[in-house]
């Protein structure tokens, strides 16, 4: 398809979206990671220092387990960095100037987009009209995408279990982030809001390991916002009557973030929580199959009807949870049957940790269903 603002599109079957390349000359060079800064004197005495000591807690493990069968052979590094032959070190320039030029060169490339539409439609005027928006005003997004992936950043790394198990680096400003992150193309979204659609940019980070990162930008507000892949429903806030919450959704949304004034308005309203659509699983069994006891006794409070059937497996809330309790070898025949067949102890063990946990949330799981259904 040969379109007036986005060119040449094609539509690709397996991501179901017409696809192009954007001419988005200060988006470009985001689409692939900058290099790493080499390291200096300090930092690389730093490092061997940090494996120095790593070797030396393995050694003294390796001790205390092996006693006198231990032979220490592994040699400690030097806390000097190694040095490079002429050769070698010449080598190493050319590959770092290599890779630069490459990286140059894709940067200066085309920046891959998508367009949500049928295969036989063609882009709406309000994504047409976010594109125009966008070319028009690059820096602006660009701005806010940044500021943006510094706040992504700072949330991953505040978090010290998080930062520590993937060896997270630190950094001072956004600019210091370039070698930890690349933004890897744009989706322009069918959703819209204030006659413009969202335009969602994939983040490729270091910090989020191997989970798929947003950044929404909304050109109506000129703001932007990260979140994961579920968390775009809420991101793509739209104006389009095809995509808004019903009020069912809002009720549900109110419930379960524990917001009870809005809950009750909502209700008040004419709002019910039990008014599914086609396809749509209970909350309440939803609710009981992830364990929840808190949202199990929101929703109950609010008339979540305990007798209403998951269609997949034709189970109701309180038949989900004695499920659970069979599955997880909670039940007294299933405790029995192993323990004659000598593998008591082996649940007892596996209980011990975080599945012996869950018994007692069943446990009152099953009483709040018990009670409501009178069953």
């Amino acid at each position: 398809m040969k379109h007036d603002v986005f060119g040449k599109l094609d539509y690709s079957e397996h991501y179901a979206t017409w696809i192009a390349d954007a001419r988005l000359p200060l988006f470009s060079p985001y689409r692939v990671q900058g290099a790493r800064a080499p390291l200096s004197e300090e930092d690389a005495r730093r490092e061997i220092s940090k494996l120095s000591e790593a070797v030396e807690n393995l050694k003294e493990t390796v001790r205390e387990q092996l006693g006198d069968q231990f032979t220490d052979q592994v040699e400690t590094p030097a806390n000097e960095p190694p040095k490079l032959t002429r050769h070698e070190r010449i080598k190493q320039e050319k590959e770092a100037k290599l890779a630069a030029k490459r990286t140059a060169q894709e940067a200066k490339g085309p920046f891959p987009l998508s367009v949500e539409c049928p295969p036989k439609g063609k882009p709406s005027p309000m994504q047409v009209a976010a594109f125009k928006f966008l070319r028009e005003h690059e820096q602006l997004a660009l701005d806010a995408v940044l500021a943006v992936v510094w706040e992504c950043f700072q949330h991953f790394y505040n978090d010290v279990d998080w930062r520590d198990e993937i060896d997270l680096d630190p950094a001072q400003s956004v600019a210091e982030l370039r070698s930890q992150y690349k933004i890897t193309h744009l989706t322009v979204s069918e959703r819209s809001r204030g006659g413009l659609s969202h335009l969602v940019f994939h983040l490729n980070a270091d910090w989020a390991d191997e989970e798929s990162l947003y950044i929404v930008f909304s050109p109506d507000t000129r703001k932007a916002d990260w979140g994961y892949r579920p968390d775009l429903y809420v991101l793509l806030g739209t104006d389009d009557p095809r995509f808004l919450p019903s009020p069912h959704d809002l009720l549900l949304e109110a419930i379960l973030t524990n917001n009870e004034t809005r809950a009750k308005e909502l209700v008040a309203a004419g709002a019910d929580i039990n008014a599914l659509g086609v396809e749509e699983y209970p909350p309440l069994w939803i609710a009981v199959n992830e364990m929840e006891v808190e949202e199990v006794r929101r929703l109950l409070a609010f008339g979540a009807d305990p007798n209403l059937m998951n269609d997949d497996d034709e189970t109701t809330a309180l038949q989900r949870a004695r499920k659970l309790v069979i599955e997880f070898g909670f039940d007294e025949a299933t405790e029995k049957e192993l323990a004659e067949e000598g593998l008591f102890e082996e649940l007892m063990e596996a209980k011990g940790g975080r599945l012996a946990a869950l018994k007692p949330i069943l446990e009152e799981i099953i009483a709040l269903l018990e009670a409501a259904t009178g069953k």
